[in-house]
Order: structure tokens, then C-alpha cells, then sequence
């Protein structure tokens, strides 16, 4: 949460850190890309100073939509 000053006093800001993995390929199954990409940017958000909650981590690992219908 964030405190910032404005011309009639102060106000609060509520930030949600959001982070979305995605590797358009994953041709072993392993999900070693997303694994990779989501330690990447937990640790920079963490050196931010950004709490990044479990349920705010997407992945999408290898899903492709064709004509509007998903094929993994």
C-alpha cells in the first residue's frame, strides 16, 4: 500500500501486482520455460519490493486458440 501526498492532503493506493507467464511452445510437456519465467519475475518483484499473491500468477503454457476453441 502506498501513501502519496496530493494538493488536499494525502491518499491511500492499493496496488495488485499481477504476472502472467506465457511460452507459446512447450514441446517436452515439462513447463520448464513458465517455471523459468515465473522465478524471473518473482525474484524482480521481490527485489521491487512488490508482493505478487499465488492466486495473481497466470501461466499459460503452450495453449493455443484456434477459431476461438483452445488446443494444448
Amino acid at each position: 500500500m502506498l501513501t502519496r501526498a496530493t494538493t488536499s492532503g494525502t491518499a491511500t493506493i492499493t496496488e495488485q501486482v499481477l504476472v502472467y507467464l506465457r511460452i507459446s511452445e512447450d514441446r517436452t510437456g515439462e513447463e520448464a520455460g513458465v517455471e523459468r519465467q515465473r522465478d524471473d519475475c518473482l525474484a524482480l518483484c521481490a527485489r521491487l519490493g512488490l508482493d505478487v499473491a499465488e492466486s495473481d500468477v497466470f501461466m499459460d503454457n503452450g495453449l493455443i486458440i484456434i477459431h476461438g476453441v483452445a488446443e494444448v
